[in-house]
């Protein structure tokens, strides 16, 4: 496959920005899980959440806070990244969603657990390459993926509805298991978007 348009240099700077941001925040969302997991083995069974949460210090709040900065950076990244990389390969040959839908995909509830995947191996199909391999790539991705959001939705659910000592405790646990679940995630997500640039660059002939 010879490709008709060029990246632009924002592109390329995103795709070499991202496994990097990948990276970063699924180690800030691992070292959060440990954390998680420490303070559940601490949680005093007469204790409640207000009171456990009251005595919690900064550090916590801080590592929370870059987390969620992290995840919004680097969802950010991926979703112009994403665009970029469909509205470069749409001059190719019709796809099933505009990039801009794409785009919208991750955002739209219930949507979000099923087409962005769709929407990633279709870009891969436009090159010529292994099929197979990739399919299996994306679905170790999008298992990890799936975990890591389904975890943190338990996590909040039983935040927002258990107060008991027990229940503070299972949050914690829960919590943990979502950030452990984001480092294969990003190994496989890194993997996923270093094949697809690489891709880029066989089809320019570089």
């Amino acid at each position: 496959m010879t490709l008709e348009g060029r990246p632009s240099s924002a592109w390329w700077s995103q795709a070499r920005l991202l496994p990097m941001l990948l990276w970063a925040t699924a180690g800030v969302c691992a070292i959060a899980g440990l954390m998680s997991l420490w303070l559940a083995s601490r949680v005093p069974s007469t204790i409640s959440g207000e009171e456990l949460t009251s005595r919690m210090d900064n550090s916590w709040t801080l590592l929370a806070t870059a987390t969620g900065l992290l995840l919004i950076i680097t969802g950010v990244v991926w979703l112009a990244w994403q665009r970029g990389l469909a509205r470069l390969l749409l001059a190719e040959g019709d796809m099933r969603r505009s990039p801009q839908m794409q785009m919208v995909a991750w955002v739209i509830p219930v949507v979000a657990w099923w087409w962005p995947l769709r929407d990633i191996r279709e870009l891969h199909g436009f090159f010529d390459a292994d099929e197979v391999e990739f399919t299996d790539l994306t679905r170790r991705w999008w298992i990890c993926w799936l975990a890591f959001g389904a975890l943190q939705l338990v996590a909040a659910w039983i935040e927002g509805s258990v107060h008991t000592a027990p229940g503070v405790r299972v949050t914690f646990v829960v919590t943990g298991l979502a950030g452990l679940a984001a480092l294969p995630a990003a190994h496989f997500a890194t993997m996923m978007v270093r094949q697809l640039t690489g891709h880029v660059v066989t089809a320019l002939g570089h």
